[in-house]
């Protein structure tokens, strides 16, 4: 099994195949978008030629085309089911843009889909030349569908609705996560850790960026595996993770 509360530098494939079958507990994972392709809809003006904090300017968002883009959500899929425990739950954040077959292709790879839930940002404005603003995300909510042996850990309660409303990622947050183009905010995936995990689970990232998952998970006392090519936001999640735990020393002096 691979070293846990780490987050590996490595293609998320590479690291899939070192963690053991049905051994992770819950998936929270935000992968490429596949947006790319919608820059020629964009006015020039529109964007800022900033690969620090523009997707459309990001490399780890670029496909050939979209069925490469697909296939490559297969493969993944394909090997979270296989590390999930039985019952195990993923919240997958995806592009309302693949909407139509990424529900489709949960299904059909081994998950129960149970609802689209909904980060809604009520303070962003639109950038899209003549199109309604989008200022919301969606995250994909699922379990596996192999129920033996498994347990189904749901601390929702009946008061918790499935819109989140929370403000855009502020800039000083931004400025923490190293201005990752894509921060979320650690409120909400800290509500998903809660909502569907115990403490001492393990929590799988494959996608971990500037670490959010991982400080959430640490913050829970969850354990967490994370993995994440880009060798700069590894250096910025550290530097998270450290800082969490300095504060949570001074917390108990």
């Amino acid at each position: 099994m691979i070293e846990t509360n780490k987050i590996h530098n490595m293609d998320v494939f590479d690291g899939l195949k070192l963690i053991d079958d049905k051994s992770v507990d819950l998936i929270i994972t935000d992968p490429p978008y596949y947006i790319e392709n919608l820059k020629k809809d964009l006015k020039d003006s529109t964007i800022r030629e900033s690969r620090r904090n523009n997707i459309f300017f990001d490399e780890f968002d670029h496909f050939e085309n979209l069925d490469a883009y697909k296939d490559f959500v297969i493969r993944f899929l394909a090997e979270y089911r296989r590390v999930l425990k039985p019952m195990g739950q993923i919240y997958m954040f995806f592009s309302y843009h693949h909407l139509d077959w990424g529900i489709t292709m949960l299904k059909n790879n081994g998950f129960r889909f149970y609802k689209p839930l909904i980060w809604f940002k009520p303070d962003i404005l639109g950038v899209f030349p003549n199109q309604y603003g989008c200022n919301y995300e969606v995250i994909l909510w699922a379990r596996t569908t192999e129920k033996k042996g498994g347990q189904w850990k749901n601390h929702i309660g009946c008061s918790q609705k499935d819109v989140f409303e929370i403000n855009s990622t502020t800039i000083s947050y931004r400025k923490e996560c190293g201005f990752h183009p894509t921060p979320k905010p650690i409120s909400l995936i800290r509500r998903f850790i809660e909502n569907s995990s115990d403490p001492g689970d393990l929590i799988l990232d494959g996608f971990m960026g500037s670490g959010t998952t991982a400080v959430a998970s640490q913050q829970l006392n969850r354990k967490f595996i994370g993995f994440e090519i880009n060798k700069e936001y590894i250096e910025i999640s550290k530097k998270r993770l450290a800082q969490q735990n300095l504060n949570s020393l001074l917390t108990n002096l």
